[in-house]
């Protein structure tokens, strides 16, 4: 297989990659395992217990991996599916659909894992696969299988119509959801809340984030249309973007203070669980904000020159899987007695990972010339970008 990373794009060479978007989306990997391997650990609640405000700072950092990944998942389309597709839509629909298929097969892999080591039980296995029930350490993948599929008409959309109509569907769903009633009990609830948002028992939902989803897309273009377009054309509907967020967070920050705005982005069950604005306004800034120092160090320090992926930007999928996997299986082993050692299992476990993916990548076979993917455009964010917990 060539395409192995989050997303990211298929394929593509490192002369021809962007740069911030492979460095952001080994960030967005690293703050994912680190948080997830404090949850098993216990870390959160000794690091809570010690100081409540350095848990909201910490948290809130690593709070901002899932907007992270799902803002480099829209980039990832734009950068490599969208030219797939202008080249041969057949090829560009076959190309999104196995990027789902490969999420949903990490999916099993780290929900496989949950079941060797007691997490879950078989039958609650079998059921997550259909988003019935969740898998520990496994969300951002049921966002990536639905996303995907969703990105064959979504693409075909954006290719027609351009991204400021496409920006303007993906806002309707927010409208459509507010309307339509919250499903009876004995309906596969968890199911239709974690793709379409419908009721409040999970988030975020596949459809509601799929605005932050086109404004990666939106994002990703802007980074790659430099010639014959000046700034402002270049950046406007971006810039369109971060002022309706800036204005989401004033007024919320307005309404309830600011350490209220971080305490509820914390907490899963006040912004993110119930798809709230504030939990993909407050990503969305935060995640612009890695990536515009990504860039800013890119271009001003290292003048824009060509760097190699990486392990987790250029391999996010199998780095997140891996890495997911190791914790599930270990997790009678990872409670710590106290937050010095739940900090150093945290960092040893994303150590780990990033040997065995260069392992992985020093030892897997090379695809022959015959069998290799064409490679139409550059990639940008990599998680190949089914880049993203």
């Amino acid at each position: 297989m060539t395409d192995q990373r989050l997303p990211s794009s298929p394929g593509v060479p490192a002369g021809r990659r962007t740069v911030p978007f492979d460095w952001m989306r080994t960030v967005a990997i690293i703050l994912a395992l680190f948080s997830h391997m404090m949850i098993i650990t216990g870390g959160w609640t000794l690091l809570q217990d010690q100081s409540s405000d350095a848990y909201l700072a910490v948290r809130s950092i690593t709070r901002t991996a899932t907007p992270m990944f799902i803002l480099l998942a829209g980039a990832t389309v734009e950068l490599a599916y969208t030219r797939y597709w202008r080249a041969n839509h057949r090829y560009g629909t076959r190309r999104l659909l196995t990027q789902s298929l490969k999420c949903f097969i990490a999916l099993g892999v780290i929900g496989i894992a949950a079941v060797v080591s007691g997490m879950i039980a078989p039958v609650d296995f079998l059921l997550s696969l259909v988003a019935v029930r969740a898998i520990p350490n496994a969300e951002i993948f049921v966002f990536y299988v639905v996303f995907f599929v969703i990105a064959v008409p979504l693409v075909a959309f954006r290719v027609r119509y351009g991204l400021a109509a496409t920006l303007a569907l993906a806002a309707s769903w927010w409208i459509i959801a507010e309307l339509v009633p919250s499903p009876p009990h004995g309906s596969p609830r968890l199911a239709i809340a974690r793709i379409f948002g419908i009721g409040d028992l999970y988030g975020p939902s596949t459809f509601h984030a799929m605005l932050l989803a086109v404004v990666g897309m939106v994002l990703a273009d802007a980074v790659r249309n430099r010639g014959g377009k000046s700034i402002v054309r270049r950046w406007w509907l971006f810039s369109v973007c971060l002022m309706v967020a800036v204005g989401i967070v004033a007024w919320l920050v307005a309404q309830a203070g600011p350490l209220e705005v971080v305490r509820s982005y914390v907490t899963s069950s006040e912004y993110r669980f119930t798809n709230h604005p504030g939990y993909y306004a407050v990503g969305l800034l935060a995640s612009s904000v890695a990536f515009l120092a990504a860039y800013v160090v890119w271009a001003a320090v290292f003048r824009g020159a060509v760097f190699s992926p990486g392990p987790f930007g250029g391999d996010s999928l199998i780095a997140f899987t891996a890495g997911n996997t190791a914790i599930n299986l270990l997790v009678p082993l990872l409670p710590a007695p106290s937050l010095g050692v739940a900090i150093a299992e945290s960092a040893a476990l994303i150590i780990g990972t990033w040997i065995f993916v260069l392992a992985f990548r020093r030892f897997r076979p090379k695809p022959s010339a015959r069998f290799a993917a064409p490679d139409p455009v550059a990639v940008g964010p990599g998680p190949a970008e089914p880049s993203l917990p």
